[in-house]
């Protein structure tokens, strides 16, 4: 076939036929006055879909030659132009050239009898993208897919040479394929050409598209050259959006997307901040920040103000968000080292390959290196070579194991996956303990740290047994050592006090209190004598405060309430002198420690300091904010305090406040969630503070509802991903007060088999602990709301109620939280006990004396 022949071919392809039978059924009507049931050619019309600026758009079903549903666009009449021709003509050349499953196809085009112009094309029953996903909220994961599917239809009409220039939500129809969301990319009206003279040159182009979605150069009237990268731009104003919309943001008619102020929101910087919403942008802001920080910089770098700092084809941004469903780094995160170590460990499959090929690594090098060593013993003719050869060995080994047990093990804590090195622990541990002792305290020190590293492995999976046997050998290695006066020793003794506090974890998480106390103390002679022998004095000090943090915490959890508060005492004096306002890490530990003492300090009854003492942790936290606003440690305490302030708000009667700073935390643990949203302790934080912050609603109230609904899903999260048997109880008992909240809400079967669940949970504890309280105030709360609603309920709730307050230590009686439980169970069993009435005034006056406090505070 000649050149020419083969390009008449390919133009035949691109030019759908202009002349259709059976145009002798066209309505005399003009198109406006169209109905429903009249025929069109061999389209049968059944409703009009909308109406754009240049045309009117109609369902209609295609008789012949093939039966199936099209979307007819016809322009106006009045529109029509020579301007508008082209328009149509490009959209129709530019839908004729695409063949893709994002972009809507073209079936038929032509001009009418009556000289009106039209097309038929492929019809979508779906919704816009925004409102598809405002009726059917799908995941992030669903709706980044989505956003991929979006930029592959892009990309394919790049490749031939059409840039879209109005990419927007409203021209992104999903609609269904193979029962999943389909996005299709329609409205080519307004194409270009991506070569050739026209690009940017014409006047009056700068204005086509949509202005909440153009990018700089489109506005520019002075005309930047338009290319791909335009269109990269109202990618990610979409997918802005898009996560808006996800986050529950609401755009209106009152409250329009805009990109500028998107762009603003989805960083600290704006990128043309003069222009930005500022009515909207706080609420933006907070909204995208609850969202994974890795989707928000996807969205910031297609959006960049200057072309060279976006994407450079939407091919570049779709990999980026499928690196994001792969857990693989992305290149609008940058090339840290730390974030690409994250990466790695989301992805589960590959951890686990890579924990069996370090654990194949180190048993090939330690098997080389005691093979060497027989050698040696054996092999006296060549003791020589042979010992080279082991020790040469032995050092590899060894490198290995001190660089997977210390520098490894050093980036594995902070993000909680130590467990990776549960896979090498035999190996190691069989070659740490085949050595000799040596006779040098350096390779003490460093066999021993390797050894409590394996240690600290099996206390954080509960394998206390094998964590006692292994954190004994570790200090026996070091004991020959501790009476040596030498500074250069200063390391061995902090060395020493790690191995203790986690010889004290393991018998306290068994509630060993005696053999706790005595590790515990061993622990802070440890940190004395580092601090006085280290050059580092605030590092001495600060492992000293953490050795009278934990025997408070011992103190506590044995009713030892005055010893406890004595000991916190002591740890807030010291970190006040180490706190740093520019070190977000020791303002967290004088806000954990301020915590402690509040605990006691309510157990005590002492309710206004305890309140004092948590609000200056709440500040602290707050101020640490503009340090750290991505600190995931300080955010999750700060959720913690704004928590307690509530409940303890809510005793107390500032029932606003209480809401407040509940509101305030129910958006920061979205932000937790959405940043380790496989994590079940964060889901089912975020389920107890929804749950919690609907029984403080009005239950007609429209946000009680929302509340519930978004607590049960994280409820459901959290409990998919495992959670421990506590919160298995409390958390879907918080759930069930939440709805009882509602006096119209009659409780299911299910429901009963929750309240059930609680009441055999209270009667298998054995002995009060720090948990009893959230308990026994929810059990208490779902019988007051299942007895008014006339619900029968078994004798024994009340007596395991009656027994449960009747075991706590008398230390506890002081505590309000104690009384107030008191006092409902009281009207609950004997509402007309003379007892109540006193009983409620010591409440009150509590209450009163916390109020005056607090007014003098502010005063």
């Amino acid at each position: 076939m000649s050149g020419n022949n083969h390009d008449n071919d390919a133009d035949d392809l691109t030019r759908p036929a202009t002349q259709v039978e059976g145009w002798d059924e066209l309505p005399e009507a003009s198109a406006e006055q169209w109905q429903p049931g009249q025929r069109l050619g061999p389209f049968l019309l059944k409703k009009q879909l909308g109406s754009g600026g240049m045309g009117l758009v109609w369902l209609a079903e295609q008789v012949a030659p093939l039966r199936r549903e099209v979307a007819l666009k016809v322009m106006r009449p009045e529109r029509r132009s020579r301007l508008a021709e082209a328009h149509f003509e490009v959209e129709r050349q530019a839908l004729a050239q695409l063949s893709h499953d994002a972009i809507a196809r073209i079936y038929d085009a032509g001009e009418l009898p009556d000289g009106n112009l039209f097309f038929a094309m492929e019809y979508v029953p779906g919704k816009p993208l925004h409102e598809h996903i405002a009726a059917h909220p799908p995941s992030l994961r669903e709706l980044v897919a989505l956003m991929v599917e979006v930029c592959g239809g892009l990309q394919h009409a790049h490749q031939h040479g059409l840039i879209h220039r109005d990419i927007k939500p409203a021209n992104i129809l999903v609609g269904q394929r193979y029962q999943r969301p389909q996005p299709k990319i329609i409205d080519f009206g307004i194409a270009i050409e991506s070569v050739g003279e026209n690009l940017g040159s014409g006047r009056g182009l700068y204005r086509a598209g949509t202005a909440a979605y153009m990018a700089p150069e489109q506005r520019d009237r002075d005309g930047g050259r338009i290319d791909v990268r335009t269109d990269v731009y109202a990618l990610g104003a979409v997918l802005a959006h898009c996560l808006l919309v996800h986050a529950g943001a609401e755009l209106s008619e009152g409250q329009r997307f805009d990109g500028t102020t998107a762009y603003s929101a989805l960083g600290r910087k704006s990128g043309a901040g003069n222009h930005a919403s500022t009515e909207a942008l706080p609420e933006w802001t907070a909204r995208l920040a609850a969202l994974p920080a890795e989707l928000r910089a996807v969205a910031r770098r297609a959006m960049a103000p200057e072309r060279e700092h976006r994407y450079q084809s939407a091919t570049a941004m779709a990999e980026d968000l499928q690196r994001w469903l792969d857990a693989e780094p992305l290149q609008a995160m940058g090339d840290s080292r730390s974030y690409r170590l994250r990466c790695f460990l989301r992805r589960n499959a590959l951890v686990s390959a890579a924990g069996g090929l370090i654990a194949l690594a180190l048993m090939g090098g330690t098997v080389a290196a005691l093979y060497g060593l027989t050698e040696a013993r054996e092999g006296r003719s060549q003791a020589e070579s042979a010992l080279e050869l082991a020790e040469k060995r032995r050092m590899e080994a060894e490198e290995l194991i001190q660089f997977m047990l210390g520098d490894f093990a050093e980036h594995l804590r902070p993000i909680g996956r130590l467990d990776l090195l549960d896979s090498i622990g035999a190996e190691a541990l069989r070659y740490l303990t085949a050595r000799d002792a040596g006779d040098d305290w350096e390779s003490a020190l460093s066999r021993a740290r390797a050894l409590r590293t394996l240690g600290e492995v099996q206390v954080r999976r509960q394998q206390f047994d094998e964590a006692t046997d292994i954190l004994a050998r570790s200090a026996d290695l070091l004991e020959p050592w501790h009476e040596k006066q030498a500074s250069e020793l200063a390391e061995l003794h902090f060395e020493a006090g790690q191995i203790a506090f986690w010889r004290g974890l393991a018998t306290y998480r068994e509630r060993d209190w005696e053999t706790t106390e005595v590790h515990w103390l061993q622990y802070k002679q440890h940190a004395q004598r580092f601090a006085e022998l280290g050059d580092d004095k605030l590092l001495g000090r600060q492992e000293l405060s953490y050795a009278y943090n934990n025997l408070g915490t011992l103190a506590e959890a044995r009713n030892q309430l005055t010893e406890a508060h004595d000991y916190f005492q002591q740890t807030i004096e010291m970190r006040r002198e180490l706190v740093d306002e520019n070190d977000v890490e020791s303002v967290i530990n004088l806000a954990n420690a301020l915590s402690w003492s509040a605990r006691i300090k309510s157990a005590l009854g002492l309710s206004s300091d305890a309140w004092r003492s948590n609000g200056e942790a709440l500040d602290l936290l707050e101020a640490a904010r503009d340090i750290a606003p991505e600190h995931a440690r300080r955010r999750s305490l700060e959720i913690n305090f704004r928590s307690i302030l509530a409940r303890d708000g809510d005793t107390l009667g500032f029932h606003e406040y209480a809401r407040n700073q509940l509101r305030t935390a129910l958006q920061q643990a979205e932000v937790d969630v959405a940043n380790e949203p496989e994590q079940p302790r964060r889901q089912a934080n975020l389920a107890r503070i929804a749950f919690l912050l609907a029984t403080l609603t009005t239950p007609d109230h429209q946000e009680r509802t929302e509340l519930v609904t978004r607590g049960e899903r994280a409820l459901e999260a959290a409990m998919e991903l495992g959670l421990d048997t506590q919160r298995t109880v409390e958390i879907p008992a918080e759930g069930l007060r939440a709805r009882l909240h509602d006096p119209r809400y009659m409780p299911s079967e299910a429901d009963l088999a929750i309240a059930r669940r609680v009441f055999e949970a209270l009667e298998e504890r054995e002995e009060f602990d720090a948990h009893f309280f959230n308990l026994v105030t929810v059990a208490t709360a779902l019988v007051e709301a299942l007895m008014d609603r006339s619900i029968d309920l078994p004798n024994r709730w009340m007596d395991t109620l009656q027994a449960q307050l009747d075991a706590v230590p008398q230390t506890q009686h002081d505590n309000l939280r104690y009384k107030t439980t008191r006092y409902r169970l009281g009207r609950i069993l004997n509402p007309q006990a003379s007892e109540l009435e006193s009983l409620k005034e010591r409440i009150d006056k509590v209450r009163q004396a916390v109020k005056m406090h607090i007014q003098a505070d502010e005063a």
